[in-house]
């Protein structure tokens, strides 16, 4: 797991579910990286999108059972 993978579980698993730009800047990230790496965590089952409750345009970034379960591992 890459650094930012990790950051990426520590932002979500401390702020909670996070739309994808507020995580980027969080990362210092650009939108781009950001997309590449939720897709990858996604495949891996750590993370999930979620449409948000009250801006259509905007996706939620949450932690799924596995992505906290990692967290712990992390420490």
């Amino acid at each position: 797991m890459s650094y930012t993978h990790a950051r990426a579980l520590h932002i979500l698993n401390c702020k909670g579910p996070q739309i994808m730009s507020g995580l980027g800047d969080d990362l210092g990230i650009t939108p781009r990286y950001v997309t590449i790496l939720i897709d990858s965590m996604e495949r891996d089952g750590l993370v999930r999108r979620q449409p948000h409750p009250t801006d259509r345009r905007a996706t939620l970034i949450e932690l799924t059972d596995a992505g906290r379960q990692m967290c712990g591992k992390l420490g």
